[in-house]
């Protein structure tokens, strides 16, 4: 997977923090529901598994439970996920993700940390979120050969 940067190795160094209750995803121009949340933890699942190689069996099921989550949450933030921080790709605004092609919009994304160690890798989680919902379908194929190791 290409992934930004170091944001795989910082990304791969933060999973172990990134729980259910470290971060949460809302969007100003619209209600969020579950299935964006949802899709955030499946993705962690399956990265963890992937970059740790300590999956014992679990990557297909990963890979299949993050396949279900993302065709819900792609209805409201569609792919491609692209990731804008403030000060590194414009001035003004605050850091966020934009979801969909210029034409099909999804909602934008705002990242939050809950979790103050993830707070230092910020910017490559962000990065890192973004780039593997556009690498998503290499992610599980990925994780789905690891299983069978």
């Amino acid at each position: 997977m290409t992934m930004p940067n170091n944001s795989h190795a910082i990304a791969h160094s933060s999973l172990g923090d990134l729980t259910d209750e470290s971060i949460q995803l809302i969007s100003y121009d619209g209600p969020l529901d579950e299935t964006i949340h949802h899709f955030v933890c499946a993705l962690r699942n399956v990265a963890h598994t992937v970059l740790s190689k300590t999956n014992g069996g679990r990557s297909a099921t990963a890979a299949e439970n993050l396949l279900d989550a993302w065709r819900d949450a792609a209805v409201t933030c569609p792919a491609p996920w692209t990731s804008w921080i403030e000060g590194r790709d414009g001035v003004a605004g605050d850091s966020f993700i934009i979801t969909g092609e210029e034409q099909a919009r999804g909602l934008d994304l705002y990242v939050r940390f809950l979790s103050f160690s993830l707070r230092r890798d910020y910017l490559q989680i962000h990065d890192f979120l973004a780039a593997a919902v556009n690498h998503l379908d290499e992610l599980t194929a990925r994780a789905s050969a690891d299983s069978k190791l």
